[in-house]
């Protein structure tokens, strides 16, 4: 399929942490590939891990999504109930207009 080993999904940014308590920043609805290393954000191209560890830049497991569940095999958009649909959709369009994807 067109949109396979493709990611949508919440990013964790670790700025810093003491005992048990930690800081980060969310970066909402990001694209990501799945590969051997981890997850690659295809803006940036930075590796984000899946390792759920304090101090260290990650992915939400909870918020992953296929990419497959936003658009079929010819690349339309599906119908379907998710919050961030719109954001994806502008998202995907910016990225192959950069030929990202």
């Amino acid at each position: 399929m067109k949109y396979d080993n493709f990611y949508v999904s919440n990013l964790i940014i670790s700025s810093y942490y003491f005992g048990d308590v930690e800081k980060c920043f969310l970066l909402e609805s990001r694209i990501c590939r799945k590969t051997e290393r981890g997850y690659i954000d295809i803006e940036t191209k930075r590796v984000y891990s899946e390792q759920q560890e304090k101090g260290i830049d990650r992915i939400d497991e909870s918020t992953l999504t296929p990419l497959n569940n936003y658009f079929n095999v010819l690349g339309l958009k599906k119908k379907n109930n998710y919050d961030n649909k719109d954001i994806v959709y502008s998202k995907v369009k910016y990225l192959k207009s950069q030929r990202k994807i």
